[in-house]
């Protein structure tokens, strides 16, 4: 009498064996998606600070006084203020003149530091244009 098919043994050590491969790439899944996000941050990061240099450089040969094309300027350093970096409902004219959306790009952190604002005194400083990027995207 020959049956075919699996028997009740087989199949239950074809059941672990899935259970431990799962085990073992679950949390590797969790931790590309982290540093995925972070990667994300990063370009956004890197997004703004091109758009602050392209804004010092426009500003340094063109303009002079507290605003240039609508936006506050630093008169010190010739960049922008920190509200021009500050989400809202309504786009800050730095983000319409630099952002094909005229939207500044999200920040996708998903540590425990949920969405700084770009504009935020911890985050960026308008006296010497930097981006502070360990404190938006830990």
């Amino acid at each position: 009498m020959s049956r075919k098919g699996f028997t009740l043994i087989e199949l239950v050590m074809v059941i672990v064996i899935i259970g431990i491969l799962a085990a073992v790439a679950i949390p590797k899944f969790i931790d590309l998606k982290h540093e995925a996000d972070r990667a994300v941050c990063q370009s956004n990061v890197g997004a703004i600070r091109t758009a602050l240099s392209n804004f010092y450089a426009k500003y340094q040969v063109n303009s002079t006084g507290a605003t240039a094309g609508g936006i506050d300027v630093n008169t010190t350093s010739g960049f922008p203020l920190n509200d021009e970096l500050n989400y809202s409902a309504n786009a800050t004219d730095f983000a319409e003149e630099y952002f094909a959306d005229g939207k500044l790009p999200d920040n996708a952190s998903t540590t425990s530091n949920p969405k700084v604002n770009w504009g935020d005194p911890t985050v960026y400083d308008p006296g010497t244009g930097v981006i502070n990027m360990s404190v938006c995207c830990p």
